[in-house]
């Protein structure tokens, strides 16, 4: 999911063709699966992602690109489980 991130900051949350026209990008060039995702509601701020070339100069309410790594995860090993046979020091012995 190679591409770059815009953030749209307007009241209401835009459509894709909404965002696309604001970018004077086709609506093509934006990531139909990613959608617009609403950041922060009461700032109106709503992220695009963006496949192709986006002019660089745009109308103001826009900010980026910003980045978009690709995360994976991590390969972390389990834990070996603890012995729960063995008696805990912290537990006094109730039989004197």
């Amino acid at each position: 999911m190679a591409g770059q991130i815009f953030t749209i900051e307007r009241p209401d949350k835009p459509t894709l063709a909404e965002a696309a026209a604001a970018l004077h990008v086709a609506v093509e060039a934006l990531d139909a699966k990613f959608g617009v995702i609403t950041v922060d509601p009461r700032r109106g701020l709503h992220t695009v992602l963006v496949h192709g070339e986006v002019p660089e100069e745009l109308a103001s309410g826009f900010s980026g690109p910003y980045s978009n790594p690709r995360i994976e995860p991590a390969n972390v090993q389990a834990a070996e489980p603890a012995d729960e046979s063995a008696e805990s020091p912290d537990v006094a012995d109730s039989s004197t």
